[in-house]
């Protein structure tokens, strides 16, 4: 029998949200993410990976309480690539997000 699973809608205000300026420096930026069921609850403990296409570096996090995860401190060079993945929910992936200084 097959388990259904649930989906994850990947919000990111924009795909980018704004961190601190004073924490990035002209050569570097930053993702926010926030994952979300289908019925809009935040998902704690979903596992969010980075990976910047141009160089293959990735870095991952897992979502707290409120369902956040960032990535400060982002090289420009490239675009990136934000996967999201939970058990019993269907994954999620966004590409092609470019990234501008101070954001």
């Amino acid at each position: 029998m097959r388990t259904p699973t649930r989906n994850l809608t990947l919000l990111l205000g924009l795909l980018l949200a704004a961190l601190p300026a004073h924490a990035q420096s002209p050569n570097t930026s930053a993702i926010a993410v926030v994952v979300l069921d289908q019925q809009g609850g935040v998902v704690p403990a979903a596992g969010v990976t980075v990976t910047n296409t141009a160089t293959g570096a990735t870095r991952t996090a897992s979502t707290g309480d409120d369902g956040a995860a960032a990535f400060a401190a982002l090289p420009l060079t490239g675009s990136y690539v934000v996967t999201i993945d939970k058990p019993g929910f269907a994954g999620e992936e966004r590409r092609d997000i470019g990234l501008r200084a101070g954001e």
